[in-house]
């Protein structure tokens, strides 16, 4: 059974979660986490899914044009050339940070990227539980060979080839992409 607390799953016969200690015989209500994502239907979210990557694009854009603009303009408007430009430089180390832990930490999170949750889409394990820290990190580190040659060419052709309509990422990390149950 899934802890209501903190979503581990536990035995059937556990009185406390192995993680938070919580006491599962009188909790109130005992999560099953799978139940966000409605399993078996990877293969009818590929338009979502590359819409949500367009989506999220926007999104990191936007971020990244709105962090170089207040990393510089305090510097031009002191009229200090060398502020802005190194408000300017410590804007790229931000958002190099921001473009690779983007999607890490809101599928550790949430499962979702901005993206996804407009589209209302969500990564789960391939057996219905959350995606977890590693997963994600896995997925999103291979996302840099999804890509190639570019445009996500490879994870496509990948997609298209596999059942569950994985991408290279998400077979190496064990997860799939469904609709969120409503």
């Amino acid at each position: 059974m899934y802890c209501s607390k903190c979503g581990t799953m536990n035995p059937d016969d556990a009185e406390f979660c192995s993680k938070c200690g919580t006491n599962l015989k009188i909790s109130t209500v005992a999560v099953n986490v799978s139940s966000r994502g409605e399993m078996g239907t990877e293969k009818d979210v590929v338009l979502h899914r590359i819409f949500a990557v367009i989506i999220d694009y926007f999104v990191m854009v936007f971020l990244s044009f709105s962090i170089v603009g207040a990393s510089i303009v305090p510097g031009l408007a002191a009229g200090s050339p060398m502020t802005a430009m190194s408000g300017f430089f410590m804007s790229l180390l931000i958002i190099m940070l921001l473009w690779i832990f983007y999607g890490i930490l809101l599928e550790t999170w949430k499962g979702q990227t901005v993206g996804k949750m407009i589209l209302g889409i969500i990564v789960v394990k391939e057996n219905g539980e959350p995606c977890d820290f590693l997963a994600a990190l896995l997925r999103n580190v291979l996302r840099i060979i999804d890509s190639l040659p570019s445009f996500y060419i490879l994870g496509f052709i990948v997609m298209a080839i596999t059942e569950k309509r994985q991408r290279l990422g998400d077979r190496l990390a064990g997860t799939v992409v469904v609709r969120i149950k409503h």
